[in-house]
């Protein structure tokens, strides 16, 4: 049997280019240009961002927002991934939905 996810659009317009963000949630996180690579905000990866601290203490930057065209697909939803942040010089896609800012938090 054929499994159907619901594609959830949320952009959050209020997360601009340039902003300071943290993630708030793991899923739909994916590193640009990696579609193989699998990571969780709750761990660390030290040869990715040079830092032993988990992706969800680590402040990213934005560098991209209102991107349509990379869908993360989960085992109950599909996210499309609107924004690409950096972290230490390395850039992850997300949905917008699971990042906040933390100037304004």
């Amino acid at each position: 049997m054929k499994k159907v996810r619901q594609l959830r659009k949320h952009f959050d317009t209020s997360i601009k280019v340039g902003d300071k963000v943290k993630l708030r949630d793991g899923y739909g996180l994916s590193v640009k240009d990696k579609d193989d690579m699998y990571v969780v905000i709750i761990c660390s990866y030290h040869t990715l961002t040079g830092s032993l601290q988990p992706l969800k203490d680590l402040t990213a930057t934005v560098i991209e927002v209102g991107l349509e065209d990379t869908v993360s697909i989960t085992d109950h939803s599909a996210y499309i991934q609107d924004i690409i942040i950096d972290i230490n010089g390395c850039k992850f896609r997300t949905p917008s939905e699971f990042v906040y800012n933390v100037e304004t938090f």
